[in-house]
């Protein structure tokens, strides 16, 4: 009985865990699409806030972002321990996605404020990162399918964002 309570929480902590990168791996991408988007067809770039906007609100808005970040990998930490996972596994697969889920924020705070050049670097930081830590907690297959979901999104925003 309890080998099958085990197996469940291991299960509901990797489907957790998957659904989340993709969510915030989606965000970042489409970020990304339509950041590289403004920059190659000489349109202006997607912001949330203007360049006119008052620092104070842009950092408001990325601390907001940074507890929720904290908030969210730390739900997802204590899912993947409860589920019997080593700490180690449980801390790195946690800040991977408090990384990403922080990306999306400091992309909507600042992207029209420092410019576009940082956030194809950043993201393909936490690609690489991602692809190091992740498929040995969700497995290949799992991984392949977030990633391929990813990709078909990118591809779908770039094709909408090209008429």
């Amino acid at each position: 009985m309890a080998a099958t309570k085990t197996a469940t929480m291991q299960r509901n902590a990797r489907l957790w865990v998957a659904l989340t990168l993709t969510l915030f791996l989606m965000l970042n991408g489409v970020l990304v699409v339509l950041t590289l988007g403004a920059v190659l067809r000489d349109v202006p770039l997607p912001v949330l806030l203007s360049d006119e906007s008052s620092p104070a609100i842009r950092l408001l808005l990325f601390v907001g972002g940074l507890a929720l970040s904290w908030l969210i990998a730390g739900m997802l930490y204590r899912r993947v321990i409860e589920a019997w996972e080593p700490i180690s596994t449980g801390v790195q697969v946690a800040f991977v996605l408090f990384f990403y889920i922080l990306l999306t924020f400091f992309a909507l705070a600042f992207l029209g404020a420092f410019g576009w050049m940082w956030m194809p670097a950043v993201f393909v930081v936490l690609l690489i990162a991602t692809l190091l830590i992740i498929p040995r907690y969700l497995g290949a297959v799992l991984t392949t399918v977030a990633f391929v979901g990813v990709v078909g999104v990118c591809v779908v925003t770039w094709f909408m964002t090209a008429a």
